[in-house]
């Protein structure tokens, strides 16, 4: 009868198509396979095989089994059928869908990993077609993992904190003696790296690798500086909720030599659940360019995030929960700073009038929405004609500064307006061409000292709305200035008639008030950090010297600068000019200041007095230069300078912190300081900071480390 079946076989095997395919339709009658095994000696938890069935033209399944676990052929079919269920259903696909991964065709080679130590298994394998038909036998081939080798270290890991986005974990070595490196990867890169003690060793030989090239050191500098000995303990943060992720130590030596020894533990992370929280949303104060919004959770104790949109941007979106998936992937990185609580109000500004507006709202936890999508429409007005917009002006002039207070005939209303010398206003022409031409000149100057900045970024930087006080410095004394106010667009062009209103600064008037500092000694910048670990920021390539302060009793006001270069020029750096400067980047009624002096360069010490009609007195301007040989020793540190005890200060006098040099501070040309927004124009740009001393929580891909130099985000994916 074998012998019968075999020639059938045979005969059948001749007829069919070389391909894997299951299509019985032209062959009805089953086709069996006899399959080959070839097992590698076992390790104590993996095998290598190879499966070749005599028919490369079929599928088959194929996995193993404990053979203590085995109970016959149809109970092993029924549980691999089961098996393939589960994970078309966690998959989210078909059954067959999910059967053809499954399914091999051919020779097989591979490897399985995590078996038990000293234990017997079959590995086996079925005819199967892709619709799980499997009607024949299953063969099998025994084989015996080797005996776990004896532990030298054991590692036990726990989570004493586990949280949506945060985890602590205490991993704990047997041996205290043993050298280890702990870290965390994430559950998919295990998997991908095909799980066990292999995934994880390769995955930290990735992590050294990309981190020491990253770090300009070897691997073995990296693990020294990451091993642990004992138990360690370490936080985790910006992990995703409701993932699983596995805790790691690998052993390696005080050399910084990678072993082939590790324990591993998966934990997951909890899953946000969905809250019953409502909030209302109210919306007030609106005004063309302006609104108010109020938004009242009925939970106090949850978060929300709150945004405003243009009501027609949302019509793209098919629905709610794309709104929300937007509206976080719009916050970016710093969307936990933008959580509410609680009842709160915040202005939205530079609305467009006219507009139909809906402000958004939903609750927010870890990366997710724990509610769906509140909201609440409203529409800002139209504005008046620009055309007509009027202005009353103020100026209050002084020596080399002047404060114009502009008050408009409408609100909300952007309006340019500036300072600007009455014989330039003049020499282009007097009239509004003039204060265009002179406004453009303004803008491309300010452009040429930020490239990065376009016209409309300049604008809405040195435009206002509504009641404005403007300061300017830099200023001439007794000299001849108008201040202009007119409705400007987002480009700077002038829309209504500038309203003009001309002053004169005051004259410099040499006031008798005096402050003077004296350097009293100066001390090596390494010694000082030595002896004194709260005076921070110092080090040999600095001296720090200590001052002397003396002024006269009816001082109102003092500014002190120390700057690199010479400014003892009074016609390239004239009194009025300077003092301009020292109010805008100096120190105010400093008392005996501490200054970091670098070594053998030319500083100028300057230092001027305010009486109290607001007059200035002469200015102290005094070049020091310090050097080595000048060291005041390290054993005369005065800890309470200026006092030998700690004193209680003067109330009008304020002690000065200790102060780097910048670059910024360098003496100026000697060419006149345009009349234009200098300090007060410069944006404050968000830089970002890169930590090079983090070596542990990078979560980072091996696709990543293999093939980019970019690292995965450490917070929140928005996918």
């Amino acid at each position: 009868m074998k012998k019968l079946l075999s020639l059938l076989g045979a005969l059948l095997a001749f007829s069919t198509l070389f391909s894997c395919s299951s299509d019985e339709s032209e062959t009805p009658a089953w086709k069996e396979l006899s399959f080959t095994f070839a097992v590698a000696e076992p390790t104590s938890n993996s095998v290598e095989f190879s499966i070749m069935p005599d028919d490369q033209s079929l599928t088959y399944f194929a996995y193993y089994i404990k053979k203590a676990s085995y109970v016959d052929d149809a109970t092993l079919k029924a549980d691999d059928r089961a098996l393939v269920e589960q994970q078309a259903a966690s998959k989210g696909i078909t059954f067959e869908e999910a059967l053809r991964q499954r399914l091999e065709c051919g020779q097989t080679e591979g490897r399985f990993e995590e078996l038990d130590p000293d234990t017997d298994y079959f590995i086996y394998a079925y005819r199967m077609d892709e619709t799980g038909r499997a009607d024949g036998a299953v063969a099998r081939s025994e084989f015996r993992t080797q005996p776990a080798p004896e532990e030298l270290v054991r590692f036990t890991f726990s989570t004493p904190v586990l949280e949506y986005t945060r985890m602590t974990v205490v991993t704990e070595a047997s041996e205290p003696e043993v050298f280890y490196c702990t870290d965390l990867m994430e559950a998919a890169d295990y998997e991908a790296l095909g799980g066990g003690e292999g995934a994880v060793l390769e995955y930290f030989r990735q992590v050294a690798s990309y981190t020491a090239s990253s770090g300009g050191m070897t691997v073995e500098e990296l693990v020294r500086a990451m091993s642990v000995q004992g138990t360690d303990e370490y936080t985790y943060e910006d992990l995703t909720q409701d993932t699983e992720y596995y805790a790691y130590a690998v052993v390696v030596d005080a050399e910084g030599n990678i072993s082939d020894r590790c324990a591993f533990e998966k934990f997951r992370t909890p899953a946000v659940e969905a809250s019953d929280m409502t909030i209302a949303i109210e919306v007030s104060n609106i005004k063309p360019d302006q609104a108010d919004v109020t938004t009242t959770p009925d939970n106090d104790d949850e978060f929300y995030l709150v945004n405003l949109f243009y009501a027609d941007e949302l019509t793209k979106f098919s629905s709610d929960q794309e709104i929300i998936d937007a509206m976080i992937q719009k916050f970016g990185p710093s969307v936990d700073s933008e959580l509410k609580f609680g009842t709160r109000t915040q202005t939205f500004y530079e609305l467009a009038p006219d507009t139909e507006w809906v402000v958004l709202a939903f609750g927010y936890e870890s990366g997710v929405n724990t509610t769906g999508l509140f909201r609440r429409n409203f529409r800002t007005p139209a504005t008046g004609a620009v055309v007509d917009l009027d202005f009353e002006i103020e100026v209050v002039p002084h020596q080399f500064k002047a404060e114009a207070t502009y008050k408009p005939s409408m609100e909300s209303v952007r309006y340019a307006y500036e300072i600007m010398p009455e014989d330039t206003y003049n020499e282009y022409g007097a009239d509004a061409a003039a204060i265009q031409r002179y406004y453009d000149e303004l803008i491309a100057r300010l452009i040429e000292q930020l490239p990065s900045l376009t016209v409309r970024d300049v604008v809405y930087q040195i435009t206002a709305k509504n009641e404005f006080t403007y300061r300017l410095s830099f200023l001439t004394p007794d000299k001849n200035y108008i201040t202009w106010a007119a409705a400007c667009d987002e480009e700077g062009k002038l829309q209504s008639e500038p309203v003009v209103k001309a002053f004169k600064t005051t004259p410099y008037v040499l006031s008798s008030e005096t402050v003077t500092h004296r350097l009293e000694m100066y001390f090596d910048g390494g010694d000082v950090a030595e002896v004194d670990p709260y005076m921070g920021g110092v080090s040999s390539e600095v001296a720090v010297g200590y001052f002397r302060t003396e002024r006269s009793e009816n001082a109102v006001t003092t500014w002190t600068a120390l700057y690199q270069g010479d400014y003892t020029s009074t016609s390239d750096y004239p009194d009025y000019r300077l003092a301009a400067k020292m109010e805008n980047d100096g120190n105010k009624n400093v008392y005996c200041p501490i200054y970091s002096l670098a070594w053998d360069v030319p500083m100028t010490l300057c230092a001027v007095a305010i009486d109290a009609e607001g007059n200035y007195g002469p200015i102290q301007r005094e070049i020091i230069q310090v050097n080595h040989e000048g060291v005041t020793p390290i054993s005369e540190y005065p800890w309470f300078w200026p006092y030998a005890e700690r004193p209680e200060l003067p109330v009008e006098m304020v002690p000065c912190p200790l102060r780097q040099l910048d670059e910024s501070l360098r003496a100026p040309v000697s060419e006149p300081v345009p009349a234009a927004r200098c300090e007060a124009m410069q944006l404050g740009r968000r830089e970002a900071q890169a930590s090079s001393d983090k070596l542990r929580g990078r979560m980072l891909s091996p696709e990543v480390m293999r093939g980019s130099a970019a690292v995965r985000n450490w917070g929140r994916e928005l996918r």
